[in-house]
């Protein structure tokens, strides 16, 4: 078996054959759908995010052994923590945002990904105010020629 496909040795039972079935299929979706699959999706899709999310639950409990981590690792898009990385996803919208139209998003307007943009950039107002936004987060924001508060 190829090390970018799978460990270096044979699978040591029926366990880890399911782990790297699913492991090629979760590839597979990768491959044709261009993303990861989501929990939140449908029929298979679903069942595939769960498992996703159970391996980065059993990986944080340190119940994860290392080559499985690895080939995890190697999915293009893959992080052990989706919602840190899709904070800093929205952040780098923002940023994009400001430079190209010179204001802050607006909920009335007519596009849907500026509105979803102005949404997340209240929540985080909101959030800094209440002294609940992470201090990297906080400098983040600081950094761009808008006001946070």
């Amino acid at each position: 078996m190829a090390m970018e496909d799978g460990p270096s040795r044979e699978p040591a039972d029926r366990l880890e054959q399911r782990w790297l079935a699913t492991y090629g299929q979760i590839r597979s979706f990768r491959a044709t759908k261009g993303k990861l699959p989501l929990e939140a999706g449908v029929g298979s899709e679903a069942t595939l995010g769960g498992w996703l999310r159970n391996q980065r639950r059993r990986h944080k409990r340190g119940r994860m052994p290392a080559w499985q981590a690895d080939l995890l690792q190697r999915i293009p898009g893959f992080v052990w923590e989706p919602a840190v990385g899709a904070w800093w996803v929205k952040l780098e919208l923002l940023r994009a945002f400001l430079e190209r139209e010179g204001r802050v998003p607006r909920y009335r307007s007519v596009d849907a990904g500026e509105r979803e943009l102005a949404a997340w950039v209240h929540k985080q107002r909101h959030h800094f105010r209440q002294g609940r936004l992470r201090p990297d987060r906080a400098a983040a924001l600081r950094r761009l020629p808008f006001k946070i508060v």
